[in-house]
């Protein structure tokens, strides 16, 4: 018979920041594409994800998370 994939709930990526973001996604399985990103990646936190959280999807699916900057809070 065939294996099924392995089902993953997908986490709540929100304000976490990119190294956050990482080491949640490989623990939970999941594949992350950044969004929004400038040249040097510092002070981002992500505010948006493409697949909403506690979506049950196959492991290694991917997910786009989107960051804003941080610094321009104004």
């Amino acid at each position: 018979g065939e294996s099924q994939p392995e089902k993953v709930q997908v986490p709540d990526f929100n304000g976490l920041t990119l190294s956050g973001v990482n080491e949640l996604a490989s623990s939970k399985k999941i594949n992350v594409q950044y969004s929004g990103i400038s040249s040097s990646g510092s002070g981002v936190v992500a505010y948006k994800q493409s697949i909403e959280q506690g979506t049950e999807v196959d492991a290694g699916t991917i997910v786009t998370v989107y960051f804003r900057t941080t610094e321009t809070a104004e």
